[in-house]
């Protein structure tokens, strides 16, 4: 076993009843931050359109790709969508049958309930100008409509939350220490060097970390199956959770996050150890 896992053991091994109570809240605190973090790019409704021009029949969904995009990339996007359990059919549409300067994709949602899901859906995809339909239109890197008032209140409650769990977090540390100093001070006046006490201090603080993270991406994940398979449930109020890439990215961002937060946290209860009570001539 190696030096580092060794103290990492002991050090969890003084965590009592108190102190894990403490190391919970934390990991509550840090969960609640990211999931305060990932609500502003996945909540609110696509921002409002033009109205959609009457080349868009009745019931169906225009698709126009970016021009840029070469003969393989459209046969692509075509079976991509294809291939989806929510549309019906899809054909192609040159552009003197549009009206239009370039063709589009003229897509029927399989169920009339499905249109605006798709709609937000099918605007995530690469290579994707624009979405229009009947009923509103997206695109695929404009950003989701929140008022002010909403943002602000998610912005104080993400510095609420990280200013309590750094608060927590310290206290916590600090018990869990107390307990831990014998230890410590008899790996001090053994001589044992500070790189070797730090890390598996700071290394709690981002397995704490590590947690919160953990059930922000399931949080996310289950959020996501829930508005893509039930579209009227969360449509309106998160259309950030219809499109794919961006719940992969919020996902990815706000685990590390937690990772970076946590260690941070770690980083601040290891700094308690510079104390009087925990030098080996104390």
């Amino acid at each position: 076993m190696s030096t580092f896992l060794y103290v990492f053991g002991d050090l969890v091994g003084t965590v009592n009843r108190r102190s894990a109570g403490l190391l919970l809240g934390v990991i509550g605190l840090l969960f609640a931050s990211l999931a305060l973090f990932g609500s502003l790019f996945l909540l609110g409704a696509p921002p409002a359109a033009p109205s959609p021009t009457p080349t868009v029949p009745s019931g169906e969904i225009l698709v126009e790709p970016s021009p840029s995009l070469s003969s393989s990339a459209l046969d692509a996007m075509y079976l991509e969508i294809r291939d989806r359990s929510d549309v019906a059919t899809i054909t192609y549409r040159l552009p003197e049958e549009l009206g239009s300067e370039q063709g589009a994709f003229l897509v029927r949602p399989a169920t009339p309930g499905a249109a605006r899901a798709l709609v937000v859906a099918l605007s995530a995809i690469p290579g994707v100008a624009r979405v229009e339909s009947p009923t509103g239109s997206a695109s695929r890197s404009g950003p989701l409509s929140l008022s002010g008032g909403v943002k602000i209140g998610l912005l104080v409650g993400l510095v609420v939350c990280l200013v309590a769990s750094l608060i927590i977090g310290r206290l916590a540390f600090r018990r869990i220490l107390a307990a831990f100093a014998g230890e410590i001070r008899v790996m001090r006046l053994s001589g044992t060097e500070e790189r070797t006490i730090l890390p598996p201090i700071i290394a709690l603080g981002v397995l704490c970390g590590i947690l919160a993270g953990i059930l922000l991406v399931v949080a996310i994940t289950v959020l996501h199956y829930v508005a893509t398979t039930q579209p009227g449930a969360l449509l309106h109020a998160a259309s950030g959770l219809v499109a794919t890439g961006r719940v992969l990215g919020v996902s990815i961002g706000g685990f590390f996050l937690g990772v970076l937060l946590g260690g941070l946290i770690g980083a601040l209860g290891a700094s308690l150890t510079q104390s009087r009570d925990y030098q080996g001539y104390a």
